[in-house]
């Protein structure tokens, strides 16, 4: 496995448990909001959604 090889799984690994960590503490910042359950999970869907984007536009290009 050549350096870039190893270098790109590690980008990988770091945002997945990057976006992990996000939704795990999801619930105390929508927890004010006093969202249904089935609201809950599109508002994660949503937020990840979003950041995924923004990480194919400023990181993987």
């Amino acid at each position: 496995m050549n350096k870039s090889t190893s270098r790109y799984i590690w980008e990988i690994i770091g945002l997945i448990v990057v976006e992990d960590l996000i939704i795990f503490n999801l619930h105390y910042v929508l927890d004010p909001f006093n969202l249904s359950e089935a609201g809950a999970i599109a508002a994660q869907e949503i937020i990840s959604f979003v950041i995924f984007v923004l990480i194919n536009i400023f990181i993987v290009k």
